[in-house]
C-alpha cells in the first residue's frame, strides 16, 4: 500500500491506497486533502486573529456575517454540521454552549443572530461570555470526510483514511475486495474486539478515555453511561463520529443500547458497543458485516487494511 501521514487536526492522519496507483497521481492528491486538513485547523481549531470562528467566539461576529471572512466558507459548513446535529437533539460536542468555556449570561441576539450595546458592538451573550457557536470540537471527522471525498475526485478512488481511529474507506465502484476494519478491545490490551469488512463509508469508534471531557448528554449535560467504546458504521464519517459520541453521553448502558438501536432502524449507522463488563452489543444490521474475535492484535481502536 502506498501511504501518507501527517499531523493535523490534533491527530495523526493517514492515507493508505493500493500499490498500483500511479505514484504521480497519488502524491498529487494526498497533497491537495492535506492542505485542505491543514486550512480548516487553520481557519477553526487554531483561529488567527480576524479570521471568522475567533470573531465569532469573541461575540464580534453573526453567522450570516459569515461570508468574506477568512475560513468563512468552512465554517459556514461547520455550522450546518452542527445545526443539523441539534435538530435531532445530538450536542454531543457541545458546539452550542461555548464549548465549555466559563462565564455565560442570557443570549440577546436579534433575528440575524446577534446582539449590540449602545455603541453598535455585536456581542454574543449578555455578559459577553459564552459565545453561542464554536464547532471546533466536532471539526475532526467532518474535515476527514471532506479531505476523502476531495481523494476519489483527484483520482484515488480505492483508498483509506485514517484519522486517529476513525476511518472513511472507500472502494471503486463495484470492484476490489472489502476492506477489513479490525476494532480494538478495550478493556484487554492487545485484544482484538471484532473485525468489519465493509466496501464503502466511515467507521467511528468513541471511547470513555478519550471523550471523558467533551461527551455531553442531549439535555442533561455530561454523561454517564456504562459503557467503555461505541462503534458506529455508515455513509459519513462526521455523523458516524457524533453518533458515537452522542451513544456515550446516554445516562445508562440500557438507555444508550436503545438508543443505538433506534438509530440503527430509522438511519443507515450500525453500532457495536461494550459496557464495562466487557459485554458486547450490536445493532441487527451490523450481523452480515462483523465477525467477533477472541485472539491478540495490535493496533487502536481502529484500523483498515485491504
Amino acid at each position: 500500500m502506498r501511504t501518507a501521514r501527517e499531523g493535523v487536526l490534533g491527530a495523526r492522519i493517514s492515507i493508505a491506497a493500493p500499490d498500483a496507483v500511479d505514484f504521480g497521481t497519488f502524491h498529487r492528491a494526498t497533497g491537495a486533502a492535506f492542505a485542505l486538513l491543514h486550512r480548516v485547523e487553520e481557519a477553526i481549531c487554531a483561529p488567527r486573529q480576524g479570521s471568522s470562528i475567533r470573531l465569532i467566539c469573541e461575540g464580534l461576529l453573526g453567522a450570516a456575517d459569515l461570508d468574506g471572512h477568512l475560513g468563512g466558507r468552512e465554517n459556514h459548513e461547520a455550522r450546518e454540521l452542527c445545526e443539523t446535529l441539534r435538530a435531532v437533539g445530538e450536542r454531543a460536542s457541545a458546539a452550542w454552549d461555548g464549548g465549555g468555556r466559563a462565564g455565560g449570561g442570557q443570549d440577546r441576539r436579534g433575528q440575524n443572530g446577534r446582539g449590540q450595546d449602545g455603541r453598535g458592538r455585536v456581542h454574543a451573550g449578555q455578559d459577553g461570555g459564552v459565545p453561542r457557536f464554536d464547532p471546533r470540537e466536532a471539526v475532526k471527522c467532518w474535515a476527514a470526510e471532506r479531505a476523502s471525498a476531495l481523494l476519489a475526485a483527484r483520482g484515488l478512488t480505492r483508498h483509506v483514511l485514517n484519522a486517529g481511529g476513525d476511518l472513511r474507506l472507500r472502494s471503486d465502484a463495484g470492484a476490489g475486495a472489502a476492506w477489513r476494519v479490525r476494532l480494538a478491545h478495550p478493556p484487554v490490551t492487545g485484544g482484538l474486539l471484532a473485525t468489519l469488512e465493509i466496501r464503502e463509508g466511515a467507521v467511528a469508534t468513541c471511547q470513555t478515555a478519550e471523550r471523558a471531557a467533551s461527551v455531553r448528554a442531549p439535555a442533561t449535560g455530561p454523561g454517564a453511561t456504562g459503557l467503555t467504546q461505541v462503534t458506529v458504521t455508515g455513509p459519513d464519517l462526521a455523523r458516524a463520529d457524533l453518533h458515537a459520541a452522542a451513544a456515550m453521553a446516554q445516562p445508562t448502558t440500557a438507555r444508550a443500547r436503545a438508543w443505538l438501536d433506534r438509530l440503527a432502524a430509522a438511519t443507515p449507522y450500525q453500532a457495536l458497543s461494550v459496557d464495562t463488563r466487557g459485554r458486547i452489543h450490536a445493532t441487527s444490521g451490523l450481523a452480515g458485516l462483523i465477525r467477533l474475535e477472541g485472539e491478540p492484535a495490535a493496533g487502536g481502536s481502529g484500523q483498515g487494511t485491504g
